[in-house]
């Protein structure tokens, strides 16, 4: 169980490494809101969001990337593994809008 309830965020990155959208959100499930003091070890959460893109977001190659963060300092977790971004986020996907 995490010792904080920590908030997640998503951000999205066109090929120039301009971010063009952004969600920061605290996690919730089917039922409601979900702290992450209420977690249990090997519980699955399945929180879904939506991020929305600017209406004008021209065709390209995007990043989407995620992470973890203390909502009251901003100070983000650390990230370990193949999709790691960086050290504090992860790759969630490339897009490539037309």
């Amino acid at each position: 169980t995490p010792p904080f309830d920590y908030a997640l965020f998503a951000q999205l990155f066109d090929s120039a490494g301009h971010k063009v959208a952004q969600l920061a959100w605290q996690p919730r499930d089917v039922i409601g809101p979900r702290p992450m003091t209420s977690w249990l070890a090997g519980e699955e959460i399945q929180d879904t969001q939506t991020l929305l893109f600017p209406t004008d977001l021209p065709p390209g190659s995007y990043q989407l990337l995620g992470g973890v963060y203390n909502w009251q300092t901003g100070e983000r977790l650390p990230v370990v593994g193949e999709a790691t971004a960086a050290g504090d986020t992860i790759v969630i996907a490339t897009l490539a809008l037309q």
